[in-house]
């Protein structure tokens, strides 16, 4: 029995929309607000977003600015968009995880459109000591690889890497130097010899 191929017939069920919600094929005709409920939820299926990051998806779209607002005002109202709680799961996330310092997850979250006073709040919750310690644990983590180095090359190593992340000159300084412990005072006399 020949096997039937179904070339360019589709059945009552198929679709030639595309199911990823960012693709062109999705029409703004009838109802715009259904089509952003349904971007939107696509969209946060996949991962938490920030209000301004499903503005600029709808916008991408063309869904209109009415449209966009009302969907994600009521998104608001029952919880699906809260930019509050998104930067305090990321900030948690990404200080413990990744061991980022707070300015650099404020620059993140200014990245994903957060506002300058939910950046504040969120990244207060990260105190003083808990981004030492963070810095510790990154310095410790890399550490053994500059056992046998020359001291001031595996201080200037250790200090950019802490600046990538975010933490400030001196906290990183005084961390390698520590870290680095029997090596602190030779790292000294390099430090004076620089300055002499």
């Amino acid at each position: 029995m020949a096997t039937h191929k179904n070339r360019g017939h589709r059945t009552s069920g198929e679709s030639t929309r595309s199911s990823r919600p960012d693709s062109p094929e999705v029409e703004v005709i009838n109802d715009p607000d259904s089509v952003a409920r349904l971007i939107c939820l696509r969209l946060l299926e996949q991962r938490p977003r920030t209000r301004s990051e499903l503005t600029a998806a709808l916008s991408r779209r063309g869904v209109p600015d009415g449209a966009a607002e009302r969907v994600l005002d009521r998104f608001a109202e029952v919880g699906l968009v809260d930019d509050l709680a998104f930067a305090a799961t990321f900030v948690s996330g990404q200080h413990v995880r990744r061991k980022l310092s707070g300015r650099a997850i404020g620059l993140q979250l200014r990245k994903r459109g957060v506002s300058e006073e939910t950046v504040a709040q969120a990244v207060a919750e990260i105190d003083p000591a808990s981004e030492e310690s963070a810095a510790r644990e990154l310095v410790a983590s890399k550490l053994a690889r500059y056992r046998d180095s020359d001291p001031q090359i595996a201080r200037r190593r250790l200090t950019a890497m802490l600046g990538r992340r975010g933490y400030s000159t001196s906290l990183s300084l005084m961390v390698v130097r520590e870290a680095l412990g029997e090596q602190s005072d030779e790292l000294d006399s390099i430090r004076d010899d620089e300055v002499g």
